[in-house]
């Protein structure tokens, strides 16, 4: 077993682990093991890297340590940790410069409340567990939005791991498309700078990575409509219809997107313009076609429960059984993780806490030659100023009021994947909680989980 001396070479696995000895006593009240037995976790994961540059050290200590932690949670074996972690290894150029000495980012990301460009999530369907991480793109002065490192690591990675189902074709068609001319970009940054100074560059794309228990992943990837409404001066709807219009008409000929994507354009030009619906980003699987799914994401400006009820319909337009059990669970939520008053009516507006208007948001996804698109709901429980510890035990009375075997774990869990944070106090671990309806009325749901690396206690050297 190795002791905190052995791993004063290794930045995160020994200050993980004085974390947890000064956080002993909220462990063991949780009901989580001890802390020792997750040494040989962290160290393993620690060591794993090597040749990496100052910024990627950095971003490999304050992460690869927690990705192995819940990937251990999961139930993860051994040669999959190793497997997704060197995984994990091959993003580290996208995430940018470390922080300063003073522990100020360099760089703004809209990832993390506290501009952390990493996140990591958990999602969970009543038996079985997923572990997903997804990374913002580091924009350098050299590469217009970071298209080129994006496009090269996300290709690379599909290669160096043999990844038979990965398939680029779609990648390809959006680039064609929303990528940004270079010679654009500052007069990009001069439109933005003024919304938010802390980022004259704003952020365009991301990815994920789906773990699966086979040994498997999927990769994905994210463009926002923002930067190109900012670079044509179109607004960031228009920008979506044309998107999807050019998909159908460069790659899903005879399996359109149109009918199930003119459900969203129908209802958002429906809404009146204080209300109305605006597409933000698109997602999207790095597989064949037509058997990716193209996400659309929207957000309206302000948080009522009538509001998540209409925009899980689309206004009375997407019908059926899962949609009846979404209406069904999204009342649950609504108390459960926003912990909304209840006796809040449907159209009183639930404001963050900052006392402000916070957007809901959620995604529409869209399959080739579907009808309809499939709605997932996306909850911000650390927006509404409750600790996070409060969050994470609210999660796991619902998880046990639905039968789910993770009640029992998650708060103990959460407490052990987070200890570089005080839970009792910090309200920005829990950045979004999902509900998607599956076949059958399944309900599945989605945890996802800041690191706060900026905000919390997490210095290397």
């Amino acid at each position: 077993m190795p002791t905190p001396e052995n791993l004063e070479l290794f930045g995160h696995g020994h200050a993980l682990y004085e974390r947890m000895s000064i956080f002993q006593h909220r462990l063991e009240d949780a009901g989580v093991r001890d802390p020792a037995e997750l040494l040989p976790v962290v160290l393993g994961a620690t060591l794993l890297a090597t040749n990496l540059d100052d910024n990627e050290r950095f971003w490999w200590d304050v992460f690869s340590g927690l990705l192995s932690i819940a990937l251990t949670q999961a139930g993860y074996p051994e040669p999959l940790r190793t497997t997704f972690l060197r995984l994990y290894q091959q993003v580290l150029p996208l995430l940018g410069p470390r922080p300063f000495a003073t522990g100020e980012p360099q760089h703004f990301s809209p990832f993390g409340y506290d501009s952390t460009p990493i996140e990591i999530s958990h999602s969970y369907d009543g038996s079985r567990s997923t572990i997903r991480f997804a990374c913002d793109h580091y924009s350098p002065p050299g590469d217009t939005f970071a298209q080129t490192a994006t496009e090269a690591t996300l290709k690379k990675i599909a290669q160096k791991f043999g990844l038979i189902n990965a398939d680029f074709e779609l990648f390809d068609a959006v680039a064609e498309k929303m990528w940004i001319n270079p010679a654009n970009r500052d007069g990009i940054t001069e439109k933005y700078f003024p919304r938010d100074p802390r980022q004259p560059c704003p952020a365009h794309l991301c990815s994920a990575f789906d773990l699966l228990q086979d040994g498997s992943f999927t990769i994905k990837a994210y463009a926002t409509t923002l930067v190109k409404s900012l670079e044509v001066g179109k607004t960031k709807n228009e920008i979506a219809g044309e998107l999807i219009r050019w998909l159908d008409q460069s790659v899903y000929r005879s399996t359109p997107m149109l009918p199930a994507y003119a459900t969203i354009e129908d209802y958002s030009q429906s809404c009146p313009t204080h209300l109305q619906q605006h597409v933000w980003q698109f997602g999207w699987d790095c597989v064949a076609p037509q058997d990716s799914r193209l996400k659309v994401y929207v957000y309206k400006e302000k948080t009522r429960l009538g509001t998540l009820r209409d925009m899980w319909t689309q206004g009375g337009r997407l019908t059926g059984p899962e949609i009846d059990k979404g209406l069904e669970v999204i009342n649950e939520l609504w108390l459960a993780v926003c912990l909304a008053p209840q006796d809040m009516h449907e159209d009183d507006e639930l404001t963050n806490r900052h006392g402000m208007s916070q957007p809901v948001i959620m995604a529409l996804e869209i399959r080739p030659g579907a009808p309809h698109p499939v709605p997932k709901l996306y909850f911000q429980p650390a927006r509404f100023g409750h600790t996070d510890l409060d969050i994470a035990r609210n999660l796991a009375h619902w998880f046990e009021r639905r039968g789910w075997p993770l009640a029992r774990t998650w708060v103990a869990d959460t407490m052990q994947l987070l200890i570089h944070m005080d839970l009792s106090h910090s309200c920005s671990a829990h950045t979004f909680v999902s509900l998607s309806i599956k076949a059958d009325c399944q309900v599945a749901a989605t945890m996802y989980l800041n690191p706060t690396v900026f905000a919390a206690i997490f210095h290397t050297t």
